[in-house]
Order: structure tokens, then C-alpha cells, then sequence
């Protein structure tokens, strides 16, 4: 929830900003956004990932189910790591009034990755040994695709925020009080 509100919080900034066509302004908030967000996500992830023992034994006392969901919660921990960019540079570029690329990248990063990668590593043998495995991962391999699926999302969303923002700055007129120039790029 963490980096959703970050993101949410970005986005009005860079929006607020690009409004006023300070376009270095929106492009340097919204660095500062995935940055903050990141930090957090290391954070929270190192956190987690120190005390992932304690957190399952909050909810049993088995010790079997308490190693089986502190091996999950490590995977929970690289999570965050990736959740934490994409979650804000979605948001982001939403103040830059794009949307269509990104939901683009998560059709593809999410279901095919994440889903498609999650049936394949957590349940099926014949394509997890192609790819080296003794077998199906089972959960932890649900949960290696979504962090890949999340890692993919962020690294392209990330990159095409920079691509918009590094554009708008460029566009951007010298004197910000010239009225009907487009200073956007509407890709």
C-alpha cells in the first residue's frame, strides 16, 4: 500500500506540474517518487525478509507450515523490490496522461509472465524440465513468476516514463508562457 500511495501522491505532483508546464519539474518529482517508493520497498523487503520466520509464527505454531511460509515470505520480500517502481511509475505516467503503453506492458508482463510463467513453473513438470528444473516449483514458482513478471513491468514502464518525461522536458518551449504549443508528445 505503501508505494500505491506514493504513486498516487507522484502523480497529482507531476500532474500539478506539467499543468504549470514546469515539464524539469514533473520529470524530477517523478524520479524522486520511484526513488522514495524504492527505498521503502528495500526497506520493507529487508524487513520482512530478516523476520519472515516470525511473521509465519504469528499465524501457527506448526513448525513445518512456519518453514514452508518463511520461504514464501522471502519471495514476498524480492516482491516489494520490483512492486515498489512499477507501482509508482505507472501512477507517473498517468500524470502525463498515458495509459495505453502501460497497459500494454501489463497484459503482457502479468498474465503472460506472471500467469502464464506462474502455470508453467508452479504446475507443470514437462516444460519446468526443458527449462532445467526437476519439476513443478509448486508455489514458489507462482511466485518466481510474479517477481519476474513485476521486474519486467517495472523495467519497461521505468524506461518508458523516462522516454515521455525526457521528451516533454525536451518539447517543452523556452518561454513556458507561449500559448497553443503542444508540449507534449502523444505517443
Amino acid at each position: 500500500m505503501l508505494p500505491l500511495a506514493i504513486g498516487n501522491a507522484a502523480s497529482v505532483l507531476v500532474g500539478h506540474a506539467i499543468g504549470g508546464r514546469d515539464f524539469t519539474k514533473a520529470r524530477a518529482t517523478g524520479l524522486s517518487g520511484i526513488a522514495t517508493s524504492f527505498t521503502c520497498g528495500c526497506t520493507v523487503a529487508l524487513l520482512l525478509f530478516l523476520n519472515r520466520g516470525a511473521v509465519a509464527s504469528l499465524y501457527t505454531q506448526d513448525p513445518e507450515v512456519v518453514a514452508l511460509a518463511g520461504t514464501l515470505l522471502a519471495f514476498v520480500a524480492g516482491y516489494h523490490l520490483f512492486d515498489s517502481v512499477q507501482a509508482v511509475a505507472v501512477n507517473v505516467l498517468r500524470g502525463y496522461k498515458r495509459a495505453l503503453v502501460p497497459m500494454a506492458i501489463y497484459a503482457v508482463a502479468l498474465w503472460g509472465v506472471g500467469l502464464g510463467g506462474g502455470y508453467v513453473l508452479g504446475l507443470r513438470g514437462v516444460e519446468s524440465r526443458l527449462l532445467g528444473l526437476d519439476g513443478p516449483m509448486g508455489a514458489a514458482g507462482f511466485w518466481t513468476a510474479a517477481i519476474a513478471s513485476l521486474l519486467l513491468a517495472g523495467t519497461l514502464v521505468g524506461v518508458y516514463f523516462l522516454k515521455v518525461s525526457a521528451a516533454a522536458v525536451e518539447d517543452a518551449p523556452t518561454d513556458p508562457a507561449t500559448p497553443g504549443q503542444n508540449t507534449t508528445n502523444r505517443r
